[in-house]
């Protein structure tokens, strides 16, 4: 029996924890291992109120607070799975691993499908895994940008582990980013090409969130949809762009800015709101 223990302590240490890891570090890689080998099917982990989902056993224990998903900047998701209630088609846009994605899953109509978009490769995988350990087949994960145009390759930073903090550019910390290209779609030219228009949209896209509404106008004009939109200031002239070109934009299509709990927002901060077609 010792024997075994230390065995298995090697293997621990010889797989799971590098030369510099810190007892925080360590810990947490401990951890993953040991969930890793009692949940092979993934962890079960409770998103918010919207029940529980399998994650794998790597991004079970960090800084992600499953249960309080909903609170804080992602305060409009519980409404989102509300609003996604026997749709037909939805648009998760900036998937990261599937936290609305998934929930909004369960509650589609029968036959009704969520496109998520992620471009970011470690999001990307992690996000199609939670498909498979979830048997989600009605999620359709686009590895693509959405923006302004359809093009084949737009310059993308992303991070080689599970972040959420991907973007067109970076403001901070560019050293801990991989310069690389994605491709990149319209939301008009992904519908007309499908012959589909969304009935719910969640855009949270780290300041590109304006482009991907210029991309859109035909499909808004037509559909109407809700759409839930996180606003990021601080990122948004990075492309150029501003707070003030966004709401005359969500203006100009005819909507109006809400916040989660229904109240009319008059001005932008990092926040999520929700639009609502003018006179819906």
């Amino acid at each position: 029996m010792m024997m075994s223990a230390v065995h298995l302590a090697q293997e621990i240490r010889r797989r799971y924890l590098p030369s510099d890891a810190t007892p925080i570090r360590a810990a947490r890689s401990i951890a993953r291992w040991s969930l890793a080998r009692v949940y092979p099917r993934g962890v079960p982990v409770r998103i918010g109120t919207s029940g529980t989902f399998r994650i794998v056993p790597e991004l079970a224990v960090g800084s992600l607070d499953y249960a309080a998903w909903g609170s804080g900047k992602n305060s409009g998701f519980t409404q989102w799975v509300a609003a996604c209630r026997d749709a037909r088609v939805i648009f998760d846009i900036g998937a990261h691993i599937g936290l609305y994605a998934l929930p909004a899953s369960r509650v589609l109509a029968l036959g009704g499908r969520c496109y998520a978009f992620e471009p970011a490769m470690a999001n990307r995988l992690a996000l199609e895994r939670h498909v498979a350990l979830n048997d989600c087949t009605n999620i359709t994960v686009v590895p693509a940008l959405v923006g302004e145009c359809d093009a084949d390759a737009v310059g993308f930073y992303e991070q080689q582990d599970v972040v959420g903090m991907n973007a067109r550019v970076v403001r901070t910390d560019a050293d801990r980013y991989h310069a690389t290209t994605r491709p990149q779609v319209t939301l008009d030219a992904f519908c007309a090409a499908r012959g589909i228009t969304p009935d719910v949209i969640k855009i949270d896209v780290e300041g590109a969130e304006l482009r991907v509404l210029r991309g859109a106008h035909a499909t808004l004009e037509r559909a109407r949809p809700r759409i839930f939109l996180s606003v990021h200031p601080q990122h948004l002239p990075l492309l150029g762009d501003s707070v003030a070109a966004l709401a005359a934009e969500i203006d100009a299509l005819g909507y109006d800015v809400r916040d989660p709990a229904g109240r009319a927002v008059t001005s932008f901060g990092h926040d999520e709101v929700v639009l609502h077609p003018r006179n819906s």
